[in-house]
């Protein structure tokens, strides 16, 4: 093969196994020579795939360094891939992406610098550049709640302030350390004065889209208009849409995040984060079968926890009542993560097949672990199927202290008063049980025309559930207004 050629092809590859050839004896290959003129002009190509941002761009970039590394040993060029590859390892950690293996061509890197050139001392310490970032790494990739002691999360907060006391003198050296900059800032007392900051990082980078999108991800610093012209000059600029849907969401704006959601997860379909919250939203909508094939899409690549709580609500939601336990019942081999939302799931399911007992167990076990007005109501219809009214009345009376418009559970008090014969109670429950479907059919009437006049045709299914909920609330007012006539009669007597 021609050693050009070979040079090239290992530099696509990021410095894979040698080509594979044999020449008769050993032979001296030079490195083609490109003139200064050459390399910076293509220096300034791969700096501009850079400057765009986005991940996809970052990639683009990516080739282009190691291309021209196989053809100059200028440590510029080093230097300016090393942050490149660090960019997107930075990317991959923050959107969950797959590893490209761009931290280890980073390591790689910083090796190779620190054998033709000494780093200067702006880049996080001479000597010291690997150990700096792997700590950045090494606190996004590393879990900051769960499981962690009070003592270890002190401590992952000091190294935070630490790495953010450097960073917040060296932001200007270079588009990284402002990149890796401004999501720290707050930890060292800078939150409430971050605007003004940000707007000198902005006027430091101002072509850079990379930091001028993390300094979108500050809340305080969010601006539509520039996250628009942002798509507008970088269109592949998923993580943008992203958090437009984020901010979407935020304002409950649905059909926007839907859309940008959307849009992200198709651009950068491997980012489980945007999966994961795309999977969430198309639940929302009542879209339980694209809910189910994306917590499917992300369930075979790795476990999360997220994904397999919507995959069980999808499946429950889709009828698919059998499959939803037998999932569950995994899931509960491992409590240590939400197990009352595991347990409230499968007592759902149980009773959606008429196993009461059944549900009755998990609902308690459910109630062991959390407490809230539906699991209440829940808890009491399974104790009242399984006979144990005491435990009914106690549990709905607690779902409706909790919540005092759950219809279902005041009509099921009125219930176990007048089977106990406790008329007047009775009158007053049934009565307050009719008045309170009456308001919220009002509720749901009023949503289902503002959803109604919705063109996007995203709230079709949750349309067809209001209505049939309408529908049900109408026959449920009808019947608790007729049982409270019955227990006046009745308490006539």
């Amino acid at each position: 093969m021609n050693p050009r050629i070979c040079a090239l092809v290992l530099a696509v590859a990021y410095g894979a196994s040698a080509c594979a050839t044999a020449p008769a004896k050993p032979t001296v290959v030079s490195r083609p020579s490109l003139s200064a003129a050459e390399v910076d002009a293509r220096l300034s190509e791969a700096d501009a795939m850079a400057a765009r941002g986005c991940y996809l761009c970052l990639r683009e970039a990516s080739g282009a360094y190691f291309n021209l590394i196989a053809v100059t040993d200028s440590p510029v060029v080093a230097r300016r891939a090393l942050e490149n590859e660090l960019m997107m390892a930075m990317r991959e950690v923050e959107l969950r992406l797959p590893d490209s293996g761009a931290r280890e061509r980073a390591k790689g890197l910083v090796r190779r610098l620190q054998d033709e050139v000494r780093l200067p001392s702006t880049a996080l310490g001479s000597g010291k550049t690997e150990s700096a970032y792997d700590l950045y790494f090494g606190m996004l990739e590393a879990p900051t709640g769960a499981g962690m002691t009070v003592a270890l999360l002190r401590q992952r907060e000091e190294e935070r302030k630490a790495l953010a006391e450097q960073l917040a003198v060296i932001w200007p050296s270079s588009a990284l350390a402002a990149y890796a900059y401004i999501p720290l800032a707050a930890t060292i007392g800078r939150g409430d004065g971050f605007k003004q900051q940000a707007a000198a990082i902005r006027e430091a980078y101002p072509r850079n889209l990379a930091v001028r999108y993390r300094l979108q991800t500050n809340p305080s610093n969010y601006d539509d208009k520039d996250a628009l012209a942002m798509l507008d000059e970088e269109p592949r600029f998923a993580e943008l849409r992203y958090l437009r849907g984020q901010r979407a969401l935020a304002r409950t704006d649905l059909v926007t995040a839907h859309r940008e959601y959307s849009r992200a997860f198709d651009t950068l379909p491997g980012s489980l984060s945007i999966a994961v919250s795309f999977g969430s939203l198309e639940l929302t909508f009542g879209r339980n079968t694209q809910a189910l094939a994306i917590f499917d899409g992300i369930l075979a690549r790795e476990p999360d926890h997220d994904a397999q709580l919507g995959r069980t609500m999808a499946l429950s939601s889709l009828k698919r009542h059998a499959e939803a336990i037998a999932y569950l019942d995994e899931l509960l081999k491992d409590p240590s993560w939400r197990p009352g939302d595991k347990y409230y799931w499968r007592a759902w399911n149980y009773l959606q097949l008429g196993q009461p007992q059944n549900a009755y167990d998990d609902a308690n076990a459910a109630l062991k672990a959390m407490v809230n007005s539906n699991l209440y109501q829940l808890a009491g219809i399974a104790s009242y199927q399984v006979t144990r009214v005491p435990e009914a009345r106690a549990d709905f009376e607690n779902s409706v202290q909790m919540n005092a418009g759950n219809c279902d559970s005041i009509r099921y008090l009125g219930i176990i008063d007048a089977a106990e014969r406790k008329w007047p109670v009775a009158v007053a429950r049934f009565t307050a049980a009719a008045s309170c479907y009456a308001r919220a059919i009002a509720a749901l009437e009023e949503e289902l025309a503002k959803k109604q006049a919705d063109t996007s045709g995203l709230y079709a299914i949750q349309i067809a559930g209001i209505v049939a909920d309408i529908a049900q609330a109408k026959a449920l007012r009808e019947t608790s207004t007729h049982n409270a006539e019955v227990a006046a009669k009745n308490a006539a007597q």
